[in-house]
């Protein structure tokens, strides 16, 4: 008997557990229970054993509506029920194990599965199923635990009413698959730059329905250049009652939350949010949560540099489908706050933004920098309303906002009060309708739009504007043009279209406008009255349609400022015609022409036509020096004077490049002749140089002497008979001067060159220079005629160097004598040093043959001339031992011939 009886045993214990194909009825009944949930089961081989067990290996799932993928696969699936349950055709686990499986595949990913590597275990306590498993989504690791009634879920015979109707049942449930499948890969996408993640979902369905969703991370990357440091930690529950009312909580708490791009990062210290008290019911009721949340420690850094004070949040339900919120933020007199209701369900959201702002209020050092270089200061608030702001089921339907501060200071510029209105449009385009202005001297009334689909913007700007005053706002090529400019009392108006879009690099910006003015004045040009027209691109800025009036006088033309880029030169261009008074333009075409026009001086205005380059500020290269060029053409009929030289008209044409500046044609009128030539300016290093090239011809002599402002020297003597024998009377006399010298304005000693005067004067000898000499030797002991020194000509060729004139061959020649010398003249201390020889010409009653008067004074010796331009020095050097007779006569006086005495008498008498 205890044989048999454990043999019995023995033979129950091997069949208990002897695997053997799943009765069909077994199978049927399992694939109504899932058929009933909408779904099919696929295995490659299916067992159970006396014991209950059932394992299933390869299990797929698939759905039982539309052409979708596997839901599900598991390598290995096995399940203990109990032996009762399986005879009466019911399914009612006591344990069971997945390994090795996943879940919903997705075909954009080549039917790649969402849900990886899952495996999990359940077992039951009376008629409660208890559950654990994991999985891998993506680079997080999913923990679900939790705890489900099957009494009634296992019944075989179990209907669904219409409402309750299985998800794998309803004919959306293919969108639904792929919605949860795309929702899954963006989760995954966001988990790719956690570091590991963990996500815990407890889920109870007891009387009370539970749902508890945990996520943690250590660390949470997010979006390109976005980084999120944790601890982070969220939960959500759900409970759902017997009477199927729903209600949820949300808590976050998250921790070093950091954003790092490529110029500035952000730091949020913690955040604590947290909503209690949603509720759904059945019949449709619900209420909104009450939420709050506080933002702490956030910091800015980079660029802009900044430690916030803490945000709080708050919203409160109003009815079921709205709730009321506030943001806001705020210390010592700043504000900032966000107030409105919102309908979650239809996505509607309407508030307002207000915003009341004092940079000093903040902990920032880039706001301190700012404030040490008067970037932005004021004394009140910057205030700022938008609102109310509309979403209606999620689109922006547009807002009003307004702007207005007082004594606002943006990079030094004057205290200035701004107002501005306007709407910003449901595609997020701003259009400013009124816009108001008052800085310092300029106030502006205006408009502004700004397209936010290509970032195109338009101002129109009108009223009266100080250039100058707007330097702070624009770059320093605007502030560098107006460096010469000085404005009166008179403030400019003007009228102004810009135009660009924001972030091209100016490439699409241009302006339009037009200025009328007065009272100002350009490099010292004066202008009482004027208007232009400015057009501004990436290139230039130009200036176009210029007309200018002054006292005497007016300008038309154009100018054009090449915009500032980095390394490049300034460089501004001009193109005017008109009346100009030379002492009023010196400075405004540049160095080079400033040295010529400084020597200018006239009552009357010039007829000028002036076209080229002047450089403004050089660029990186040498090359840009070259950007001086321009030519002018002056004509002026009336008197001017040139270093003090009065001319009685003048006409010139100047060419100037940043190395030289030539005068060519140069004609003027002088003393009553005319003059012609060419003046070269050169520039070179630490110093200029001057080639000069003239001819004077036909001058009056005294004229030129008194213009010229020469020595006393060369003015007639007052004491002197200016009607001497053999002077005729009534007519002037006249000069010509060629001159070819080089040297340096600024130094008139060193100019070298040469050139010849030529003077043509009845009245030469009365000249104080040469009326000494005449004076001289007609009191000397020589026997010569009277008259015969009365000087007419002068041929004067000469050298210059320095402050030294060499004269070779100085010629004064009269009716009937010669003077021949030869010597050097020191000009800055008017010392004569001269040798010269005396000649008789002409019909001398002692000598009877023109052939006989060749040289006969020269044999006396040299007449050394001597002293100062204002007291000269005569002197006759005779040969040693002889005298005067004796050196011209050695053979003793000649005895005239018969005939030739008596007319000699008569002539002497």
């Amino acid at each position: 008997l205890l044989l048999m009886t454990f043999t019995i045993q023995t033979l129950l214990i091997v069949l208990w557990d002897i695997r053997l194909p799943i009765p069909s009825f077994l199978v049927k009944n399992l694939e109504e229970i899932t058929a009933k949930e909408g779904l099919i089961l696929e295995t490659t081989e299916a067992t159970f054993s006396l014991s209950g067990k059932i394992q299933i290996e390869n299990a797929r799932i698939h759905a039982s509506v539309g052409n979708l993928p596997t839901l599900a696969f598991a390598k290995r699936l096995e399940a203990r029920l109990r032996l009762g349950s399986m005879l009466f055709g019911r399914l009612y686990p006591v344990n069971a194990s997945i390994e090795d499986g996943w879940f919903l595949a997705s075909p954009q990913d080549g039917f790649a599965p969402s849900f990886e590597k899952c495996s999990g275990h359940l077992h039951t306590q009376g008629d409660i199923l208890l559950f654990t498993g994991e999985a891998k989504v993506g680079m997080a690791r999913l923990d679900i635990r939790g705890s489900w009634p099957i009494g009634e879920w296992f019944r075989s015979d179990k209907r669904y009413p219409p409402e309750d109707q299985s998800i794998f049942l309803k004919e959306d449930f293919p969108n639904l698959h792929a919605e949860v499948v795309s929702w899954v890969n963006e989760a995954k996408d966001t988990l790719a730059f956690s570091e590991r993640p963990i996500l815990r979902t407890h889920i109870s369905f007891s009387k009370e329905k539970n749902l508890r969703l945990l996520a943690e991370a250590e660390s949470v990357a997010t979006g390109v250049g976005i980084y999120k440091s944790g601890p982070l930690r969220s939960e959500t529950r759900f409970f759902l009652d017997t009477d199927r009312n729903l209600t949820g909580s949300f808590f976050l708490d998250a921790r070093n939350l950091r954003r790092e791009g490529k110029e500035n990062n952000a730091t949020l210290g913690r955040i604590i949010a947290r909503l209690d008290g949603f509720t759904q019911s059945f019949e449709g009721e619900r209420n909104l949560p009450r939420g709050v949340a506080r933002l702490e420690d956030i910091s800015f850094t980079g660029k802009f540099a900044a430690d916030l004070p803490a945000v709080y949040l708050e919203t409160l339900p109003l009815d079921e489908d709205t709730l009321s919120f506030f943001a806001g933020l705020g210390t010592g007199v700043s504000r900032i706050t966000l107030a409105g209701i919102t309908n979650p369900f239809a996505n509607n959201v309407e508030g307002t933004l207000s915003l009341a702002l004092q940079p000093k209020d903040f902990h920032s050092p880039t706001l301190q920098q700012w404030n040490k270089r008067g970037l932005l200061q004021t004394s009140q608030p910057v205030r700022a309303t938008m609102g109310p702001m509309r979403f209606a089921d999620g689109n922006f339907t547009g807002t009003p906002f307004s702007i207005a501060t007082n004594e606002l200071v943006v990079r030094g510029s004057p205290p200035a009060k701004y107002r501005i209105r306007g709407r910003i449009g449901f595609d997020g385009s701003v259009h400013a309708h009124d816009m108001y202005a008052k800085l310092g001297r300029s106030e502006v009334h205006g408009s502004f739009r700004q397209d936010w689909s290509n970032l195109d913007y338009r101002f129109l700007l009108e009223g009266t504007c100080m250039p100058t005053e707007l330097n702070p706002w624009l770059r320093d090529w605007w502030d560098s043009i107006w460096f010469d400019f000085n404005f009166g009392q008179e403030t400019p108006h003007g009228d102004f279209d810009i135009q660009g879009r924001w972030g091209s690099g100016g490439t699409h910006t241009t302006t339009y406008g037009s200025v009328r003015f007065g009272d100002l004045a350009y490099k010292d040009l004066p202008v009482e009255k004027g208007s232009l027209k400015v057009i501004v691109n990436r290139e230039e800025t130009r200036i176009a349609e210029i007309r200018l009036e002054q006292s005497k006088g007016e300008i038309e033309g154009e100018l054009s400022f090449s915009r500032s880029q980095s390394g490049k030169p300034l460089v501004l261009g001009f193109d005017l015609h008109g009346d100009l008074h030379p002492t009023q333009c010196r400075r405004v075409f540049g160095p080079v022409a400033e040295k010529v026009l400084e020597r200018f001086e006239t009552n009357a205005t010039v007829a000028v036509t002036a076209l080229g380059n002047v450089l403004l500020a050089e660029g990186n290269g040498s090359a840009s020096k070259d950007s001086n060029r321009f030519r002018l053409h002056a004509n002026c009929t009336k008197p001017i004077s040139y270093s003090g030289m009065p001319l009685e008209y003048l006409y010139l044409e100047l060419n100037s490049s940043s190395y030289q500046t030539r005068i060519q044609p140069f004609e003027f009128g002088l003393a009553g002749g005319q003059g012609k030539g060419t003046l070269l300016f050169h520039e070179e290093e630490n110093s200029s140089k001057l080639d000069v090239d003239l001819a004077i011809h036909k001058v009056n002599r005294a004229g030129f002497v008194k213009a010229m402002q020469l020595s006393n020297a060369f003015k007639e003597d007052s004491d002197t008979n200016s009607t001497k024998a053999g002077a005729p009377e009534g007519k002037d006399g006249v000069l010509d001067l060629s001159l070819h010298v080089k040297g340096q304005p600024e130094n008139l000693w060193s100019f070298e060159g040469n050139g010849t005067l030529i003077i043509e004067d009845p009245s030469l000898g009365d000249v104080r220079i040469f009326g000494s000499l005449s004076d001289f030797l007609s009191n000397s002991s020589l026997p010569l005629p009277t008259g015969s020194f009365q000087f007419t000509r002068m041929n004067a060729p000469f050298t210059l160097a320095g402050r030294q004139a060499t004269f070779q061959k100085l010629s004064l020649s009269g009716f009937t004598s010669l003077l021949v010398a030869n010597g050097t003249v020191d000009l800055s201390e008017e010392i004569l040093d001269f040798e010269a020889r005396l000649h008789l010409l002409g019909n001398i009653p002692i000598l009877s043959k023109l052939t006989q008067l060749v040289d006969p004074l020269s044999a006396i010796g040299n007449i050394k001339i001597g002293g100062t331009f204002k007291v000269p020095d005569w002197k006759i050097q005779i040969r040693p031992g002889k005298a005067p007779l004796e050196v011209l006569f050695p053979n003793g006086l000649p005895l005239p011939r018969k005939g030739e005495a008596k007319k000699t008498d008569e002539r002497n008498r």
